[in-house]
């Protein structure tokens, strides 16, 4: 019995000193794992580490709260301060412009949503959005530079989450949008709408007309193609269809026909000498860019599209390379026989060029969760500063879509704040950054 207790006893102890040197091992690693991560945390000026400052998270957190941990500690909900956070530099201030909680949008990238004297802003609200099939009702709506006194200036029936009603300023009394393939121009101060046939994707205040392509079947009942609307007399003009392009079918072995192709993204150069294009066909959709005079004659294929695309200036286009030539989804700018002439910025989606030139906004690539809104120097291809972090928000369709002011100190975008149902119009003070001098 003796003997029984005794080995009994020897590999208990046997045993407690496994637990015990397995234990002493773990506690070494995990002192060295925390060694380096506080190593790691100082060099980052990690506040968790260095004892002060504060402690940002971006995503809800549902499980238990520990709250030892210090930090943001209610459970489900955003940190409102840690938007715009980045380890590039101190955050941006934002300016909320739309009003109250409703998904809301502007028009487009690079589209700028002010007057042209910078002193009213119009964009789209949605009361009951968002919808799941991307579109409904909206209101156009107007509003201060300071986001306020807000006024509801015209309606749209079906309105795409992904732009609104393409509401956008003529001049600094009059507002135009589109709805049921109708152009509405609305004078802001009295209030008067005259209505013309037609749909709206770019305005040139040099030609005072709206260039829009158009599909086969459309609420127009227009014909498939580039047209223009001349948004004083109402007057329309076929400017492109599918026969003009015959002379360029196929494309990649696809013809191009009412069928396989449609007509997108019309473009004004900046002194109206000429209008761009693209071409979508077949399926999958591949996108191809045209260029032709203002009348349609003289069409020159340019090449397959680049990532939200447009004229730089009126010699050359800036976009995203994604398919064309790096493919590496860099803000680039081609000339018009399709050579690389710069590269502008680096990763982005979206993107918009300050007046100066020297400033570019853009966002994360497609499907990016959470998506990063970047400013970048011209010419550099690491962001400046991250302007705003947002939970993404792909699946509504009310992309970021950056522009800048009139001045080109602030940035519009729109914004996925957390008190909002997916997205909103919001600002960012740029003043400390932008300085007016125009690159050579």
């Amino acid at each position: 019995m003796n003997a029984m207790k005794m080995l009994k006893l020897n590999f208990f102890s046997a045993a407690l000193f496994m637990v015990y040197l397995t234990l002493s091992c773990q506690k070494v690693h995990n002192k060295q794992i925390a060694t380096g991560f506080g190593f790691q945390g100082v060099n980052q000026k990690d506040p968790r580490e260095l004892g002060n400052g504060d402690i940002f998270e971006s995503y809800p957190r549902f499980g238990s709260m520990k709250n030892h941990i210090g930090g943001f500690k209610k459970a489900g909900e955003y940190n409102s301060k840690y938007y715009g956070k980045s380890g590039f530099s101190k955050a941006l201030p934002l300016i909320k412009i739309s009003q109250g909680n409703n998904f809301s949008v502007h028009n487009y990238f690079h589209v700028c949503p002010e007057s042209p004297d910078g002193k009213w802003i119009v964009y789209c609200s949605f009361p009951n959005g968002p919808f799941p099939e991307t579109a409904g009702p909206c209101d156009v709506v107007i509003c201060d530079r300071k986001g306020k006194n807000h006024k509801i200036i015209g309606s749209a029936i079906n309105a795409s989450q992904h732009n609104g009603a393409r509401a956008m300023w003529i001049d600094n009394k009059h507002i135009i949008y589109t709805s049921e393939g109708k152009v509405h121009k609305v004078n802001i101060e009295t209030g008067k709408t005259e209505s013309f046939t037609g749909m709206i994707d770019n305005y040139s205040s040099i030609t005072n007309k709206v260039l829009f392509p158009s599909k086969e079947g459309n609420k127009a009942g227009l014909e498939g193609g580039a047209w223009s609307l001349d948004i004083e007399s109402g007057e329309l003009e076929h400017l492109i269809d599918f026969d003009d392009l015959q002379p360029f079918s196929p494309l990649d072995g696809i013809e191009i026909t009412p069928e396989s192709s449609r007509f997108a993204h019309t473009y004004w150069s900046p002194d109206a000498s000429k209008i761009a294009f693209a071409i979508f066909n077949g399926s999958p959709l591949e996108a191809y860019i045209f260029l032709a005079d203002p009348d349609g004659s003289n069409i020159k294929y340019w090449g397959p599209k680049a990532m939200h695309w447009t004229f730089f200036d009126n010699n050359s286009f800036f976009g995203h390379d994604d398919k064309r030539d790096k493919k590496d989804k860099y803000m680039r700018r081609w000339d018009f026989e399709g050579n690389i002439i710069e590269t502008i910025a680096g990763v982005g989606c979206h993107g918009t060029i300050s007046p100066n030139g020297e400033w570019i906004v853009t966002e994360s690539w497609y499907g990016s969760d959470p998506t990063e809104i970047y400013l970048y120097k011209r010419g550099e291809t690491t962001p400046t500063k991250i302007i705003a972090t947002q939970e993404a928000n792909w699946k509504f369709r009310s992309h970021v879509h950056p522009a800048f002011s009139r001045d080109g100190k602030r940035v519009y975008f729109n914004f996925n704040a957390p008190e909002s149902k997916g997205s909103q119009l919001y600002a960012a003070d740029l003043s400390d950054y932008i300085k007016n001098k125009p690159k050579n």
